[in-house]
């Protein structure tokens, strides 16, 4: 094509570092987009779990006419697997043009979304104070949680991503690379199959997110350990509720798993240090 369409994706806050990009930044980004006719696909699924004082702004408050917002139900939710995506388009030909599409495309392939699942959005959207409140605590405790691990990694001389936003960080091996070389292992891929078949740390490697695979980079989910059996993620969130304190919450006795991880982390490294 003469005209071919170019377009941009992000994904604020990101997976797999945690980082979220800042309006600063993002006002920058959407003057340059429209300058160069760049279309903007904004991955926004982690939108309602920021840490602290970080606040997620869509780069569509300053380029609304070409962003495609994409978001959904599993994340903030906390109700993984429950699969209901959510698109917002820009109020052009061009966006109700690409929405003809998409309807198109849906229907073929899916046909429709689950009757439980539907049931489940009308709720979650719904917007009650006691559901907003609801999320407000789980991204407390998300970030409780990510802040708690990533220092804890980084106390152990592990380089990692800021994980100001999601359940994620980004942990950097590659000051480690002549250590891991001696046990077999000289890729991102390689370095996740270690470290889960020998100290049972499941991690995805940094190739899964496009790095090359000798950067030695593995992505870490903060949202698993503990978290996993059928009552334990009530028993934190009800933990949170009671009023205990960050360093009570995350101690041995309530977050066994993260506590036995970062020792798994620790022998890992002994391991491999030269």
């Amino acid at each position: 094509s003469s005209n071919p369409c170019k377009m941009l994706l992000l994904n604020s806050p990101n997976n797999p570092t945690g980082e979220v990009l800042t309006a600063e930044f993002l006002q920058k980004l959407a003057e340059y987009c429209r300058a160069k006719k760049l279309l903007v696909m904004s991955d926004e699924i982690y939108f309602e779990v920021c840490h602290g004082d970080t606040q997620h702004v869509s780069i569509a408050q300053y380029y609304p006419e070409g962003t495609f917002v994409l978001g959904g139900l599993s994340k903030h939710m906390s109700i993984g697997g429950w699969r209901l995506g959510v698109g917002l388009f820009p109020n052009t030909d061009l966006g109700k043009e690409v929405m003809s599409k998409m309807v198109v495309l849906a229907s073929e392939t899916w046909s429709g979304v689950a009757a439980p699942i539907q049931h489940a959005a009308v709720s979650a959207y719904s917007l009650t104070p006691q559901l907003e409140e609801y999320v407000k605590d789980c991204r407390t405790i998300h970030g409780i949680r990510t802040r708690f691990i990533r220092q804890a990694l980084v106390d152990l001389g592990i380089l990692c991503s800021g994980g100001r936003g999601a359940f994620y960080t980004t942990a950097n091996f590659d000051k480690y690379s002549s250590g891991l070389a001696k046990v077999g292992v000289t890729t991102s891929a390689e370095l996740a199959k270690y470290l889960l078949e020998h100290y049972r740390i499941a991690t995805l490697p940094g190739a899964d997110f496009g790095l090359p695979e000798q950067v030695l980079s593995i992505r870490l989910s903060t949202s698993y350990l503990d978290m996993e059996g059928e009552i334990d993620p009530q028993k934190i969130y009800d933990l949170y509720k009671s009023g205990k304190s960050e360093a009570e919450l995350m101690s041995a006795k309530h977050h066994p798993m993260v506590h036995k991880a970062m020792q798994a982390f620790k022998q890992f490294l002994t391991e491999i240090r030269v």
